[in-house]
Order: structure tokens, then sequence, then C-alpha cells
């Protein structure tokens, strides 16, 4: 049992990890002074490579509370709760003491981000905020919202060159292939009737089309397709 656990996490070198992840605490502090493409850009780009500290309800028996390098799937819990508007959400952190500074006695362990933005995917979690703190403390480090868009992107290492309220956009590589095809799982007849009602508002509008788009990356979406009326 002991080898399998060996092999599973590695533990042959002590993993190096960035105290503070530097790159992206500046990255989220120009974004707060200043949110624009190239700052978000280099916002996603530090997230795609760095630990998180990340609390959990209960330390796995077979680790210990700290970093965790693996390379191979594992089993783990994520803390889930709710914002004030009922969104379930999730914490990380970029170092031990913006956590501390939120919970010092939670349960937690590092992990590479990519790998939380995976466990994410698995769940009902709509977002991940980065460096939450207790309101009676002061804030120590600067902090986000990473939206469940932008989170299914940046699990498969492709960073969206464009975000907003209505979902996320990235760019396809040269050569990338994808594929088109009707949904597997179609909207809702509300959802359509929705659509309907609102396109006849738009007299330009005389078809609507839905379908499913993915890349060979794995990465999916849905498409909503107006047919202009021709004159």
């Amino acid at each position: 049992m002991m080898r399998i656990l060996d092999s599973l996490f590695r533990k042959k070198k002590e993993p190096r990890i960035e105290s503070n992840n530097p790159e992206l605490v500046q990255a989220m502090h120009e974004i707060a002074s200043h949110d624009d493409p190239d700052n978000r850009k280099r916002l996603y780009e530090a997230l795609l490579s760095p630990m998180l500290w990340v609390p959990v309800p209960e330390v796995p028996r077979e680790l210990v509370a700290g970093a965790q390098v693996t390379e191979a799937p594992i089993q783990l819990q994520i803390t889930g709760i709710t914002d004030r508007n009922g969104i379930p959400i999730t914490p990380a952190f970029t170092d031990p003491e913006a956590l501390r500074n939120w919970d010092p006695n939670t349960p937690h362990l590092a992990i590479k981000a990519r790998e939380l933005f995976r466990f994410v995917m698995e769940s009902n979690i709509q977002a991940i905020i980065i460096n939450p703190y207790d309101p009676i403390r002061k804030m120590i480090r600067p902090g986000g919202r990473v939206t469940r868009d932008e989170i299914d992107l940046l699990a498969k290492g492709v960073i969206p060159s464009h975000a907003g309220p209505r979902g996320v956009q990235f760019r396809l590589k040269a050569n990338d292939k994808i594929a088109i095809s009707r949904p597997a799982r179609p909207p809702s007849e509300a959802i359509e009737e929705l659509l309907r009602s609102k396109a006849k508002s738009f007299p330009s509008v005389a078809e609507l089309y839905v379908f499913q788009m993915a890349t060979q990356g794995g990465i999916q979406s849905h498409r909503y397709r107006n047919q202009p009326e021709r004159r």
C-alpha cells in the first residue's frame, strides 16, 4: 500500500513552492487598478501555473497539510460555500498567510491551480474567490473572482481572449479542428420559447439556430445563431 501511495504522490523530492505567488498577486493588483485586455491576459497566464492554498473539510489521512504535487488524479473534497446571492463558490489563496487572514484554523492543502480548476468543473461550484478575508481583519492581498466559464477554459490550459457577463471567448489556434453538431443536451423548452419571443422584436431575424461546437481539446459550448431575413 505504501508503495502505491509513494508512486501516486511522488514524494521523493519536496516540491519547491513560491511562498506568495508574486506574479499572480501583481496581476490581480494591476487588474484592480486597470482592467484591460493586456492586464487580463497576464492574469490568466499567471493563473495557469501556480500552487494555490485550498481549504478542505478534512485533510486525507494519507496526506499531510501543505503542498501535494501529483501526477495522477486524486480524490479531494473542496470547501463549498455560498455568496450573498446564494451562488456556490469556493475560496482559494495565493499563500498561507492570506489563508490564515481568512481562517487561521481551517484544514488546507496546496495544489496546482489547474488541478483545482478540474475539481471545480466536476462540482456545482460556480466561481473561485481568490484571497477572501475575514471582515474583522484588514485585506493583505488583492483578490478576485474567477467564473466557471473562465475556470472551464483554464482547466484545459486555454487563455480566454475576452470575459464578460454573458460568457467568455477564446481564440482557436492555427490548424485547430472543430466539430459542429446538434446539442447533446438541448436547451429547455422555456429557454427556446424565450429566444423565439425575443427574436420577434427584431424584424431582421427570420430564423434561429442552436448548435454545439467542440474543439479537439475538448472545449464545448452552445451557440445561438440568427439567420437575417433577406430583403
